[in-house]
């Protein structure tokens, strides 16, 4: 009985350890959660302001009318041109999407 009674204090005691060590592992987890929901937090910050200066620096021109026989370097040259008008300093590079 004495043996019996012994075997069962100990896997009483693996079972508590267990218990701590799953305590332990998921309090762990919890921890590196909200720290990955504070980084996703600041990156879909980071994302939107992004976005708001893209929109910023975005300058679309529409039904402007097209020369037979344009090259790409026409729209290029007007566009570089209304840029001066307005005191904007444009190169070709900064002109996407023709």
């Amino acid at each position: 009985m004495c043996h019996s009674s012994v075997k069962g204090k100990s896997e009483e005691i693996i079972i508590a350890q267990s218990g701590e060590e799953t305590n332990v592992r998921v309090d762990s987890i919890e921890k590196k959660c909200d720290g990955n929901e504070a980084v996703i937090f600041t990156l879909k910050d980071e994302i939107e302001n992004l976005h708001r200066n893209a929109k910023i620096s975005y300058l679309e021109l529409r039904n402007v009318p097209a020369k037979l026989q344009e090259s790409k370097e026409e729209p290029v040259k007007i566009v570089t041109q209304l840029g001066k008008t307005i005191n904007l300093e444009l190169s070709a590079s900064d002109i996407k999407n023709i």
